[in-house]
């Protein structure tokens, strides 16, 4: 009896299940140049923009660049990065975007 309850809900559970999906996101990953020194960028800020996520994952959009930010901060040797924020703001000080961006 109890057998036959726990199959009864299961296939209930499953049967308005779809079938299983992967996620649709891929990285890949190259060797950087050989003109790439990590050492001279060390005591510059690096401008970080806003990172894309797919569309299921959007509202994660600035938790990842927090994240971006302090992985920057943690790798060998350090890399000082600059908000999304900021980055905008000194575009917009500069004057090199073509109507300000919030």
């Amino acid at each position: 009896m109890r057998r036959s309850v726990i199959l009864a809900i299961s296939i209930a559970l499953f049967a308005g299940c779809g079938p299983p999906r992967t996620w649709d996101a891929h990285t890949t990953s190259s060797l950087p140049p050989a003109s790439l020194n990590l050492t001279t960028l060390t005591d510059k800020r690096v401008a970080t923009l806003g990172v894309v996520t797919p569309p299921a994952l959007q509202g994660y959009g600035p938790a990842l660049s927090h994240a971006l930010v302090e992985a920057l901060a943690q790798v060998t040797p350090p890399l000082p990065a600059q908000p999304i924020l900021d980055t905008l703001n000194a575009l917009n000080q500069q004057g090199l975007a073509p109507m300000p961006v919030t």
